[in-house]
């Protein structure tokens, strides 16, 4: 029986770890990024929701000190 090498098989599967392993991690900084961009939209709307809901509700400082 002849040997078979491996270092050819290893190498290529160790450069193929590395490919799926920098695929990951980007994939991984991508999905971050969009979340992170996601919850910071939907703070900013619920931020804005609330000073309007604060503006509607609460009378003005004026109104409640003039007697």
């Amino acid at each position: 029986m002849a040997d078979i090498p491996t270092n050819d098989n290893s190498l290529t599967l160790e450069a193929l770890q590395d490919m799926l392993a920098t695929l990951l991690k980007k994939q991984e900084e991508s999905f971050y990024s969009i979340l992170t961009n996601a919850l910071n939209r939907q703070r900013l709307a619920i931020l804005e929701e609330v000073k309007d809901m604060f503006h509607k509700h609460i009378p003005s400082h004026s109104s409640t000190t003039s007697k």
